[in-house]
């Protein structure tokens, strides 16, 4: 299998570099408003969809869950890269620090995954979905997000009371289901990759007459669209320099937690002080990632909340790629707003000034 692992990393590494290209190409096209080429644009939303899902697929079915998170976070790596080589942005010392970070995590986590065999066939992860551990490990992951729900209601009631609070804490609170249920989308996505790439090769599809995949396949499909939904409120709450590192901070712990209960791991203490090591690693790099740029110093703000114009203008990389349209629309409208505020005070000047020369 070790073969399979190496061709996996190749081509999530690949994958994650042209989603990075795409999103890159589609900021090229929004910012050079005199010279746009909807080819350009095409190519890049037609890149990042593609390897989003081809890469996803492939490598959901190959590498073990540990590897995922690292793997997700070169998406940044390539983001600042290709901003720099792309839209002619200066490369920071956080931007190389950060990837370090990030490097130095894979290589830790690779140590792990070369003494701990991550595969199993269908019919055990079947087993473990049945064993009562894991049902119970289920329902309180199914308790606490019920409760992380129930609070996001209170503070949504609240709102008026608490004022400013309300933002960061919704955020906050729509940052962490969006994190735990892309993380079960994870497990639930590569059970059913593991179950149809069996089927493929055996020739046999007796196990798609089981109940297991069925029931795996309508989780994914309520929590994938509640994941984004959740996501993309959280964005509207806060920046993205606080909502990528917190969700994916529990989107990583809450797949260790996932690889090492559900799997029913047994490691020495030596790799798991290598592995929780090696995700905080993660964490930091990720954090230095994506909160690239000036953050704007105020003790009232959460930090990493307010970001000054100059670094937004400078191109912050965006997390979807539709955010940069619809900045760009907001700066036209500011523009246009600003342009028929000129004209209204030329209108109003004129009149005053033939009426001066009138009288003159």
């Amino acid at each position: 299998m070790d073969w399979l692992i190496f061709w996996g990393i190749i081509v999530s590494l690949t994958s994650s570099f042209a989603q990075s290209l795409g999103l890159s190409l589609q900021r090229l096209y929004y910012s050079h408003v005199q010279q746009r080429t909807r080819r350009k644009k095409y190519l890049g939303m037609g890149l990042f969809l593609g390897s989003n899902i081809l890469g996803s697929a492939f490598r959901i079915a190959t590498l073990p869950m540990i590897l995922l998170a690292p793997l997700n976070a070169a998406t940044l790596v390539f983001n600042a890269l290709l901003a720099s080589c792309l839209l002619h942005e200066p490369v920071c010392r956080q931007t190389q620090v950060g990837t370090c970070f990030v490097v130095l995590s894979s290589l830790m986590l690779s140590y792990v995954v070369v003494h701990h065999d991550d595969y199993f066939t269908a019919e055990e992860l079947f087993q473990l979905l049945r064993s009562r551990s894991s049902q119970i490990f289920f329902f309180l992951q199914l308790g606490l997000v019920s409760l992380v729900i129930a609070a996001f209601a209170v503070c949504l009631r609240l709102r008026e009371k608490i004022g400013r609070v309300y933002n960061t804490t919704s955020g906050l609170l729509l940052g962490f289901i969006s994190g735990t249920l892309s993380a079960h989308c994870l497990l639930c996505s590569k059970i059913i990759a593991i179950t149809i790439t069996e089927c493929v090769t055996s020739g046999e599809w007796d196990l798609l007459e089981r109940p297991e995949p069925w029931q795996l396949l309508f989780l994914l499909v309520v929590m994938g669209p509640t994941h984004l939904v959740a996501l993309t409120s959280s964005l509207s709450r806060l920046s993205p320099s606080v909502v990528y590192p917190f969700t994916f901070c529990t989107y990583s712990c809450t797949a260790l937690v996932d690889g090492l209960v559900f799997l029913q791991r047994r490691m020495p203490p030596t790799d798991l002080t290598i592995l929780f090591s090696s995700t905080l690693v993660l964490l930091y790099g990720v954090f230095l990632l994506s909160t690239r740029g000036e953050i704007e110093e105020n003790p009232n703000a959460f930090y990493g909340q307010i970001i000054t114009a100059q670094a937004h203008h400078l191109g912050e990389p965006p997390l979807l790629p539709f955010m940069d349209e619809i900045e760009d629309e907001e700066d036209t409208g500011d523009d246009s707003e600003n342009g028929n505020e000129n004209v209204r005070a030329e209108n109003t000047a004129v009149p005053t000034g033939e009426t001066v020369s009138s009288n003159a």
